[in-house]
């Protein structure tokens, strides 16, 4: 952190930048805050939140650490109801964790070439149903 002399020195509005407010951001983002709303709870705008990550390394630092520890924590949780037999907390986190293997949201296109080119596009069921919702609702008078 800068002195208060060397904070002192610039003009304006005197900085909020301080121990204080560096564990509330940090703890909010540890809790799963997105960033802007981490930064609003610790009285900063995103501006400001963006600032101090570039001209603190120890802030940087702090948020990195912030964003591992909510994560690990978060993750313990979902694998302890996993082993309780919470199923769907297990394919909540193979889906996430593992996207690439377990994930439905996602389109997959094959190709098989005989003299000309054929393509299969598989749409989830889920995403087939948001479809036709979103087209109903747009037929009976606009989005909503």
């Amino acid at each position: 952190m800068q002195s208060d002399r060397e904070l002192r020195r610039k003009s304006g509005r005197p900085t909020k930048y301080n121990a204080v407010t560096v564990k509330r951001i940090c703890a909010a983002i540890a809790k799963g805050m997105p960033f802007v709303r981490a930064a609003a709870s610790g009285g900063i705008s995103q501006d400001t939140f963006c600032t101090w990550r570039n001209i603190h390394p120890e802030f940087s630092e702090a948020i990195e650490q912030a964003v591992s520890k909510g994560m690990e924590t978060n993750l313990g949780i979902i694998q302890n109801a996993a082993k309780k037999g919470d199923v769907g907390s297990a394919k909540w986190l193979l889906e996430h964790v593992h996207p690439e293997h377990f994930a439905r949201n996602r389109m997959e296109v094959k190709h098989e070439v005989e003299g000309h080119l054929k393509h299969a596009i598989i749409v989830s069921p889920e995403v087939l149903e948001q479809i036709a919702k979103s087209r109903a609702r747009y037929e009976e008078g606009g989005m909503k």
